[in-house]
């Protein structure tokens, strides 16, 4: 094995490992989206029930209704304290996988380096993953 090969070989694999924390990082970034939605979701369903509390709430009901309305608010202060850490976790997440995506960038760009010193160099068939744009679906279709 040649040294260009080897070096090929190394930059496959980590573009196959930067590939599969990328992945990762949107199957969090879809879990945080899915957890906001559902948190949202109960603000409005708590906001509602409030509201429909307040509708049919009695004098002789009222002292009942103010521990219930106490409580309620402290809910909503907790959903929206989880929305706030949501985004802060949509944010880190997002970040991360505008990093890893240049990651793959770069690897990609080194790959198709490699391959084309390598055909410089006549030492054979190049890497099979020389094009820029399907380098990534070679190295996934090779997991």
């Amino acid at each position: 094995m040649t040294d260009m090969t080897r070096a090929r070989a190394g930059l496959e694999k980590l573009l196959k490992f930067a590939c599969l924390e990328a992945e990762t990082l949107r199957t969090d970034l879809a879990d945080v989206a899915r957890a906001q939605s559902s948190a949202e979701a109960s603000l409005i369903g708590l906001d509602d029930a409030l509201r429909h509390e307040e509708a049919m709430v009695s004098e002789k009901d009222a002292a009942n209704f103010a521990a219930y309305k106490e409580g309620m608010r402290a809910r909503r202060h907790n959903l929206q304290t989880t929305l706030l850490t949501l985004e802060e976790a949509e944010t880190n997440a997002s970040t991360k996988l505008e990093a890893a995506t240049a990651e793959i960038r770069k690897l990609e760009n080194l790959i198709c380096i490699n391959a084309r010193d390598m055909n410089a160099k006549g030492m054979g068939e190049a890497a099979s993953i020389a094009d820029p744009h399907a380098a990534s679906e070679n190295v996934a279709a090779r997991l």
